[in-house]
């Protein structure tokens, strides 16, 4: 291949996933000046998936790769991937305690203030007008942090008390307030919350989390059914992503002789869930639904993951 013209090198390695091109940079020295090439670094692209729980990322070829800061204060830890930018990722170094907000790829990092982060399903990165970028942080307590481009410090909002998992729909994020049944919702534009009681809140519900797919809000209930609570049903059901009112019905799903559930997040189209025996000793049932074809597999598919854009060059 180091006898082919450059310009056919360069036509090859664009049809490469980037694991594949970064290798190929260790074959000879022509593909290594074909892959640094300005004009291929300009021009390349690839699909790849960041999977911030586990810091890794997964490009259109499979490969999985784990992400390694390239000094002492660079960032480790790839925590968030915008969804409107989705070559901006939220990163942090946690040997000095710094966030940055960038992309991998073309190590270009732009330091905000710190703020601990513990969850990064609770984390998420918007772009705003203007390719302004705002981070949202909603924590446990209640609590909702921003921080947007120009600030010098974090903004802190009062919400719910014991907020389940947010999901973003709409340029708003939603969440179940599990202490208070209520439906909340932020809006990230305007930083105003609006709160609304979920009544009437069946006594059977054993567990609720929301989900997102397609524009579309859904609600996810647990109830205990049998005489010794010992059959559990998942019903999903849609909702008004403005209000939380109940629209339909849109799948039922019924599980024996397990006491407790975990929602282990949703990755895409993928709601997974895990039983546990009583004790919660080891996991017994991991199962998934797919809103893409309305069904349930006795599997998990994927950890929640969000879409990165690779590109080389800025």
């Amino acid at each position: 291949m180091s006898g082919l013209m450059p310009e056919l090198v360069g036509y090859i390695l664009r049809r490469l996933p980037i694991s594949s091109v970064l290798a190929s940079r260790c074959v000879c020295r022509a593909w290594k000046a074909a892959v640094d090439d300005p004009s291929f670094q300009s021009s390349y692209t690839d699909s790849a998936r960041l999977f911030p729980e586990n810091n890794y990322i997964q490009d259109s070829g499979g490969k999985m790769m784990c992400w390694e800061p390239r000094s002492d204060n660079a960032p480790d830890w790839l925590c968030a991937a915008s969804q409107d930018n989705k070559h901006l990722v939220l990163a942090r170094s946690t040997k000095v305690r710094k966030l940055y907000v960038g992309n991998p790829f073309f190590n270009r990092w732009e330091e905000v203030p710190y703020l601990e982060i513990w969850d990064v399903s609770r984390v998420f990165l918007l772009v705003t007008a203007g390719q302004q970028f705002k981070i949202v942080v909603w924590f446990w307590d209640g609590t909702i942090h921003t921080f947007s481009r120009g600030q010098t410090q974090w903004c802190q909002h009062m919400v719910a008390m014991s907020p389940l998992s947010p999901v973003l729909i709409q340029n708003k994020l939603a969440c179940i307030d599990a202490l208070y049944r209520e439906f909340v919702q932020f809006d990230v534009a305007s930083n105003t919350i609006t709160i609304k009681d979920l009544n009437p809140f069946p006594a059977e519900v054993q567990s609720i989390c929301l989900a997102s797919w397609r524009g579309k809000l859904y609600m996810v209930w647990l109830f205990a059914k049998g005489p010794r609570f010992n059959t559990s049903m998942f019903t999903i059901q849609e909702v008004c992503a403005e209000s939380g009112d109940p629209i339909a019905v849109v799948s039922t799903h019924v599980v024996q002789e397990l006491h407790h559930f975990t929602f282990d997040g949703q990755a895409d189209n993928y709601l997974n869930v895990c039983g546990y025996n009583k004790y919660k000793v080891v996991k017994l049932y991991p199962f998934s639904y797919d809103f893409a074809t309305d069904s349930w597999a006795d599997k998990i598919y994927s950890p929640p993951s969000a879409p990165l854009d690779v590109r080389l060059c800025k």
